[in-house]
């Protein structure tokens, strides 16, 4: 029962806004008393370009992974950075890469991508709140900051697993039709298809230290591997252009711009418009 239960969860969470949290956070003291305890040290003082830096690159891999667009995290990252003092930020994020350079000095951040919108509405909050205030942050704002993006991170999803897994079938089934055009035939097998990724995504996280590397790897080996074999036993043979639709519709979470890549399929087939 309590499985079934934890299977069907939702959770709207708390009400507190960010700035509510970022109060109660300095009130409680759970950012000072990681602080030393030199005179010099203390929360008060300005941040060093060394932490704005560090919360800068905290708050972009948190809009990554919480399924931020790659634009938007880029603007806002490069926004927070201005305010905060941090003179000629760069930003560059890629599918699976990110890299930024500050003072000259290049790093390359590695970021887990995934779709979580109520922690990605608490990191958003946080972000207006430093470009409205970054300016005035310090130290003690900074390293509160961070003890709240440690927070959401662990928090648990608002919703239990049964519940994720219904919006990926929907959104993958669905896709089929809003993202690639494809028709309600399109729709069924890619259905199916999903059944197939969700056992997948089962026996990734039972091993995650082997193949939870390779999850979208695989994920695209079975996608690619079943289109094939719907191909085979349909009626496909004279309806070509349903394969990049049946294909890419249930890696429309896991590769970022799959529908461009639809698009600049039809248009090499002269279907401007659908392109």
């Amino acid at each position: 029962m309590d499985m079934f239960a934890d299977a069907i969860r939702i959770d709207f969470g708390s009400s507190a806004s960010v700035e509510e949290r970022l109060r109660n956070l300095r009130e409680e003291g759970l950012a000072e008393r990681q602080q030393p305890l030199l005179e010099e040290d203390s929360g008060n003082r300005s941040p060093t370009d060394k932490e704005k830096i560090a919360y800068v690159k905290k708050l972009c891999l948190a809009q990554l992974a919480y399924g931020q667009c790659t634009v938007d995290a880029e603007e806002s990252s490069i926004d927070a950075a201005l305010v905060l003092g941090i003179d000629h930020p760069l930003i560059d994020i890629g599918p699976k890469s990110t890299f930024v350079n500050f003072n000259g000095d290049m790093d390359h951040l590695e970021s887990a991508r995934d779709i979580m919108l109520s922690k990605l509405k608490d990191v958003a909050y946080l972000i207006e709140h430093t470009v409205k205030h970054g300016g005035d942050f310090t130290k003690l704002d900074i390293d509160t900051a961070c003890t709240l993006l440690d927070e959401i991170e662990k928090e648990p999803l608002p919703y239990g697993w049964l519940l994720q897994d219904l919006f990926y079938i929907g959104l993958s089934t669905f896709g089929a039709i809003a993202a690639f055009f494809g028709s309600y035939a399109d729709m069924l097998i890619v259905f199916v298809i999903s059944l197939f990724n969700l056992c997948l995504k089962r026996v990734v996280k039972r091993y995650p230290t082997v193949l939870l590397p390779l999850d979208s790897f695989l994920v695209s080996l079975l996608t690619g591997m079943l289109t094939c074999g719907a191909f085979k036993i349909s009626s496909w043979h004279d309806d070509l252009c349903s394969i990049p639709i049946v294909f890419l519709s249930p890696l429309i979470v896991y590769l970022p711009g799959s529908d461009l890549v639809y698009g600049s399929y039809e248009i090499f087939y002269n279907n401007i418009i659908v392109g």
